[in-house]
């Protein structure tokens, strides 16, 4: 994949937060499962079947661990609701686009190159590996594995007699040993799958509290990441859906970290910075198919965007690294007469760094290309961002120093988006996405 663009240089940052990876990335699987409810959950019960049937083989600890990884964010390249809901089919077909976005996206951090393999090859028929032994890029069996994993999660439901379940999914997976899976991993998977214990983890509304006992084991379960490297990650999982959010999170990152050093805000401006990549997080709940919608909104779609910033908080308040992100992140659409959401706070509980992001996120907003309307001007923008402040909506002294400086954040936020065309448009173009999502923003 040609362009700089995509996997942006990692810059050793005095100030970067190191939070573990685990976490990290369970939050954004649950996130991802957030789209739908048929999807509750799907992300953990596969790196559960995963790690189960990885012990059952005494995989290596680092082995394991990646596959753990991996599971918990394997399908961060489906994005509409239709491709989920297709992904979670048993026998779905023309899947392995996901798989290809999926590991354009995790190939971009250094350290998660083992992990972007495992997803690239994740829905690989065994069949095909067979007939073709010679391959140039070899197929991790933790790709394969994975697979397996995937293919029993989506059978589990919200069931009475998880037993019951267990042998429908169990012949399920024997007629499909040596076309669609590894026989020989079918083979240790049904060892496993005869403990009644399998079953009962696999359907249990405990699924996180088990998924952590599993990653406990590993002998890497401490491993952390530097926010440098995996929040650029997380923005991309949550912006490249659309082409209209495309560059979103990173402007806004970047507008809120230029206006707290305006401000003074020092060493702050680094977390800003953070919670600026976050913000959006919850986001991921609302299918693409609103995000993308050219006209009015219903009452529900409203109440379905409304809910995201609730989310965000929601998934990150369990990094306990993150406890001042989150906040800020989930609060960016407070107001300080108390009419914002998702918490309605009154003006003194509305934390400075959030009013920053707050502005920033409207700025940025209005600044961009919506389906339902072309980038406003600059007046526009100033107009409206005034008009917000002098309702109490944002904090004047934000605005007016927004105002201000606007052409030199109006100049930053334009980088921001011609960086980011070139990342999306690197993204898209060997996915024959373009077609369908239009053109990069610029």
């Amino acid at each position: 994949m040609g362009g700089n663009g995509f996997q942006p240089p990692v810059v050793p940052d005095p100030l970067d937060i190191h939070v573990p990876i685990y976490q990290l990335f369970g939050c954004l699987g649950e996130a991802l499962d957030l789209v739908h409810p048929q999807l509750t959950d799907h992300h953990k019960s596969t790196a559960v079947i995963a790690a189960l049937i990885a012990d059952e083989m005494a995989l290596p600890s680092e082995e394991r661990a990646n596959l753990i990884l991996a599971s918990l964010i394997h399908d961060a390249g489906a994005f509409g609701l239709k491709q989920r809901l297709d992904v979670a089919r048993f026998d779905s077909e023309d899947i392995l686009p996901h798989c290809t976005a999926g590991y354009q996206l995790l190939r971009g951090c250094p350290s998660l190159g083992a992990i972007a393999e495992i997803v690239r090859h994740h829905h690989v028929r065994w069949a095909d590996c067979r007939d073709a032994p010679l391959q140039e890029v070899p197929i991790p069996r933790t790709s394969h594995l994975l697979h397996l994993a995937d293919r029993v999660a989506v059978g589990i439901g919200h069931v009475s007699n998880p037993l019951s379940l267990g042998r429908e999914i169990v012949k399920r997976i024997r007629d499909n040993t040596g076309k669609m899976l590894a026989p020989e991993l079918v083979q240790i998977f049904e060892k496993v799958a005869s403990r009644p214990a399998f079953w009962f983890d696999v359907t249990s509304h405990r699924i996180g509290s088990i998924l952590d006992g599993l990653w406990r084991c590993s002998s890497d379960s401490c491993e952390t990441v530097a926010l440098s490297e995996i929040e650029h990650l997380f923005s991309r999982v949550i912006d490249f859906r659309s082409r209209f959010t495309a560059s979103h999170s990173v402007a806004v990152a970047a507008i809120a970290e230029a206006i707290g050093q305006r401000m003074g805000l020092g060493d702050s401006c680094r977390s800003l910075r953070a919670a600026g990549h976050f913000h959006d997080l919850g986001k991921l709940s609302v299918p693409v198919e609103i995000l993308e919608k050219p006209g009015p909104l219903t009452p529900e779609e409203i109440s379905l965007i409304m809910v995201h910033p609730y989310h965000t908080f929601q998934v990150l308040r369990k990094v306990d690294q993150l406890n001042e992100i989150t906040r800020w992140a989930s609060c960016h659409h407070e107001c300080l007469d108390g009419s914002g959401y998702p918490f309605c706070l009154a003006a003194e509980h509305i934390p400075m760094a959030a009013r920053i992001l707050a502005v920033a996120d409207m700025f940025v907003a209005l600044s961009e290309d919506r389906p339902y309307r072309p980038t406003l001007p600059r007046a526009e923008v100033i107009r409206i961002l005034g008009y917000r402040a002098k309702n109490s909506k944002l904090d004047g002294s934000i605005v007016a120093l927004v105002t201000h400086y606007f052409d030199e954040l109006d100049a930053r936020h334009r980088d921001v988006r011609k960086q980011l065309s070139a990342s999306y448009g690197d993204f898209v173009r060997p996915l024959g996405l373009l077609s369908t999502r239009g053109t990069p923003p610029s």
